[in-house]
């Protein structure tokens, strides 16, 4: 992907914030951040288990954003969406 290309994605991208708890370490934060970023429609992920949140760059609205919540719990935190 060029840069314009990247440039255009970021712009167009949309995001939301997920709460967490069961964050450990750093080790539980890339589990985290791994998991998600596996998900086809997602950009990016930034975790912070010192916030116990995460916010996640999407290149589309997301269809139903429980969806990322229940990746989150099947690896065993805690998730819920923040405003």
């Amino acid at each position: 992907m060029s840069e314009t290309q990247e440039q255009q994605a970021h712009e167009s991208a949309h995001h939301f914030r997920l709460g967490l708890s069961g964050l450990h370490c750093g080790g539980c934060a890339m589990r985290v951040k791994e998991t998600l970023m596996k998900l086809p429609e997602v950009l990016n992920v930034e975790v912070s288990s010192e916030r116990d949140s995460c916010l996640i760059e999407l290149r589309a609205e997301p269809g139903d954003p429980q969806h990322f919540v229940r990746s989150v719990e099947e690896i065993g935190f805690g998730a819920h969406l923040l405003n």
